[in-house]
């Protein structure tokens, strides 16, 4: 493969070991980070319990967070470029870890805002600049699997915050009630923040006479050029709007459609994502097999799946609504892990277009992008349980019909992007 700009790092000055230290101190801090984010949507009910919030304020909590890491991924990627990877990731975790802590400290609506925009605020930039750190680790034949052990990083971590946080929230440790996840899972992002710091960074070289300005317009305007950017960019804040509506509210739907208590619906919650685990891993290696035989085999992936997902969705809540459980939760765990598969595939084709130095600033135009867009999701989401619902009685399924459209103009966008893919690839490769 011909290299891109200022071609591959040099791999051959870190050992095998080193590269996989990184990979897995990397994947555990990216899994801590969902453990930070999930957590939220696992103590809604007690928190609405407790502090009596609407439907759209549970909703402003998922939205703040996500305009604080859409604001911020640009800035912390240039930190991750030009500064150090290593220590800005480190920064990051523990920013985010006290933005935990204070969420469980929180006891209005506008301290929970404050603390969620924190943890925000430390998680902007880290998917970005975490994949990019271990694309720059391993070789470009290998770059959709270990991204896509990298993404596993995500389930993992709901499937963590979702069971051990709703454990804990439900057993009232110390009597702190929903309080006490949040103390507890504060402390992991601290350790693995500062063993990051021993990790082997890799070097870029900069183009010489360029000013550091100049450098970083001259990356956005050389990303933000080609179509395949652009397709995949929208079609992942369709896919973002609905992820972090459902991941919000999910858990607060299955104690209202069927009953259960935070234990059982943080549990059901979590065994979604057992499964989005595996997805997220066979993904990459599908893409990368697909990426042999097609050009454009990776957005490709990423449009078959969503477009699967797409009718997966609409079988779940219709299932639901009907009063078909077994079928409602299995497609939406169906869905579930379709929805973390593509963003592998995704993040893989973002960086093919992408020269080394500037990779943690492509991804982080996109995800700027792309969750600017889908910011609103959970707020309008909750808006619309509260409008549709009567007076205390929210209605989030006929919210969530808003669920399988986004998929589906998602799905549309990735093929279109698996179209554009070779024009722009030979561009980006172009001496």
């Amino acid at each position: 493969m011909q290299p891109i700009s200022n071609g591959e790092p040099d791999t051959n000055d870190r050992s095998q070991s080193q590269s996989i230290f990184i990979l897995v101190v990397v994947v555990l801090l990216y899994v801590v980070n969902y453990m930070d984010r999930t957590i939220i949507s696992v103590t809604l009910p007690l928190i609405k319990e407790d502090l009596g919030f609407t439907d759209t304020q549970l909703g402003w909590l998922g939205t703040i967070y996500l305009i604080m890491t859409a604001v911020l991924a640009v800035p912390v990627a240039i930190l991750v470029d030009r500064w150090s990877r290593k220590k800005a990731l480190s920064l990051m975790a523990m920013v985010w870890s006290v933005g935990t802590l204070l969420t469980g400290l929180g006891k209005s609506f506008p301290a929970l805002m404050h603390a969620r925009g924190w943890v925000g605020i430390g998680e902007a930039g880290y998917a970005a600049g975490g994949m990019a750190y271990i694309s720059g680790t391993f070789r470009e034949r290998a770059r959709a699997r270990v991204n896509g052990i990298f993404v596993m990083g995500a389930p993992v971590g709901l499937i963590m915050g979702a069971l051990v946080g709703g454990y804990i929230a439900k057993a009232n440790l110390w009597g702190l009630g929903w309080r006490a996840p949040y103390y507890i899972f504060a402390v992991p992002g601290v350790i693995l923040g500062i063993l990051i710091l021993f990790t082997k960074d890799y070097s870029t070289e900069s183009k010489s006479g360029y000013s550091f300005s100049r450098e970083i317009f001259s990356d956005i305007r050389f990303v933000c050029r080609f179509k395949t950017f652009w397709f995949l960019t929208i079609g992942f804040s369709f896919c973002s709007f609905s992820n972090t509506s459902v991941m919000q509210f999910l858990p607060l739907y299955f104690t209202r459609s069927r009953g259960w208590d935070v234990t059982q619906a943080s549990t059901m919650f979590g065994i979604i994502f057992v499964f989005a685990a595996l997805g997220s891993l066979l993904a990459g290696i599908i893409a990368d097999k697909w990426r042999e035989k097609h050009i454009g085999g990776r957005p490709l992936t990423a449009g078959t799946l969503t477009a699967i997902g797409t009718v997966s969705v609409s079988i779940a809540f219709v299932a639901d609504h009907s009063g078909f459980f077994v079928i409602g939760y299995c497609c939406i765990l169906i869905t579930a892990v379709l929805a973390f598969a593509v963003l592998s595939p995704i993040g893989s084709t973002i960086m093919d277009l992408s020269p080394l130095k500037s990779r943690s600033m492509s991804l982080a135009i996109y995800l700027f992008i792309g969750h600017m867009l889908a910011s609103p999701g959970a707020t309008v989401v909750g808006w619309l349980s509260d409008r549709l619902g009567t007076p205390g009685n929210p209605n989030l399924a006929a919210a969530f019909s808003l669920v399988p459209i986004c998929y589906f103009m998602a799905a549309i966008c990735f093929f279109l992007g698996a179209r554009s893919f070779g024009t722009d690839y030979g561009k980006a490769t172009a001496k």
